[in-house]
């Protein structure tokens, strides 16, 4: 069975430029300024989305939080692709998540990608 689960450390703020040190204090400034390691950051592409949250039930309890996404990585207007996207929260377990998975995939036949977002990009801007 293909797996489409992704798991990583996600770290978010919102910044005016590519120099972290003038980013604000957080662990998001921390992270990119261990990476960089003294180097100067560069934009590899811009990955715009539009998203649209709502929460997944079950026993009358919300246990995932998932979005449907129009996503941009190229040059232009046109929407390079549509996704949905799910995340387990606090009430929620992996259970409620595979669950969830298998009947998008039994009910409506949504195709699993085994790619995130930032792979897809990468590889339509630069090749594999």
């Amino acid at each position: 069975k293909r797996q489409a689960i992704h798991r990583r450390e996600e770290f978010e703020s919102s910044v005016d430029s590519v120099d972290p040190a003038g980013w604000p204090t957080n662990e998001t400034t921390t992270k990119a300024l261990t990476i960089a390691a003294g180097e100067s950051l560069q934009t590899l592409f811009v990955l715009r989305q539009t998203r649209h949250k709502y929460n997944a039930m079950f026993t009358g309890q919300p246990v995932l939080e998932f979005s449907l996404d129009a996503v941009w990585h190229t040059a232009g207007d046109e929407v390079d692709y549509f996704e949905l996207e799910a995340e387990i929260i606090e009430t929620g377990t992996e259970v409620d998540l595979t669950r969830f998975i298998e009947a998008l995939q039994t009910r409506w036949g949504f195709p699993l990608e085994s790619r995130s977002k930032f792979e897809r990009a990468y590889i339509a801007n630069f090749g594999k």
